[in-house]
């Protein structure tokens, strides 16, 4: 499994993690291309370095873009509020699937996927965006290459380093704060094509 959060307690892996209250406040300077103010939530997470395992710890790896985000949800615990409002926002994109690389999915399928953060209203009245300490907000119109697990509401998740940008045609990169695992430096340097060679490698017994 892919997602391993903790906060006060431990997520789940590939669903949705347990968080404590939020406390604190947006930093001035921290703010999305909207403009509005991102508050970052501390996060612990347990990175798989090795490419096999990665591959190993999906239900599903696929190719996708990111067509339209679907809804968004409140993750938090319930009555579980803090000093900046309701529980923590879950926001559920439709990932349309380009190339099935492992799992039982079919190309031109249309997919759920959700990831925890999103816009929150405060008890001000303000709004805030919520992101999870070294990850990234998923992007409509973006591609990704996922190492996916399927939650219990059948949508899929990653952890931020199951997750891997694909530019143009063939480009492969990681997050920022995850371009250092092996698995994905090796991935990063090769075009698409053989990057799914090498993850069928990986999979291989």
């Amino acid at each position: 499994m892919l997602l391993a959060a903790a906060f006060a307690a431990c997520g789940g892996g590939g669903g949705e993690p347990t968080t404590p209250p939020l406390d604190g406040a947006p930093s001035s300077q921290a703010r999305d291309e909207a403009g509005i103010p991102v508050v970052e939530v501390p996060a612990l997470w347990a990175p798989i370095d090795d490419l096999p395992a990665l591959v190993a710890s999906a239900d599903v790896i696929f190719v996708g873009e990111v067509t339209a985000q679907k809804q968004q949800r409140d993750g938090g615990p319930k009555g579980h509020e803090g000093p900046l409002g309701r529980g923590y926002p879950v926001s559920v994109f439709e990932v349309t699937v380009e190339r099935v690389v492992a799992g039982d999915l079919s190309a031109g399928e249309v997919v759920a996927f959700q990831q925890a953060g999103g816009l929150l209203t405060t008890t001000d009245g303000s709004t805030i965006r919520i992101v999870l300490e070294h990850e990234e907000p998923i992007k409509v119109g973006e591609r990704y290459l996922l190492f996916a697990s399927q939650q219990e509401n059948g949508a899929f998740a990653t952890a931020p380093f199951g997750r891997m940008r694909v530019k143009g045609a063939d480009t492969l990169t990681a997050l920022d704060d995850w371009k250092h695992l092996k698995g994905l430096e090796k991935l990063a340097r090769l075009p698409l094509e053989a990057a799914i060679r090498e993850i069928g490698r990986a999979a291989a017994p």
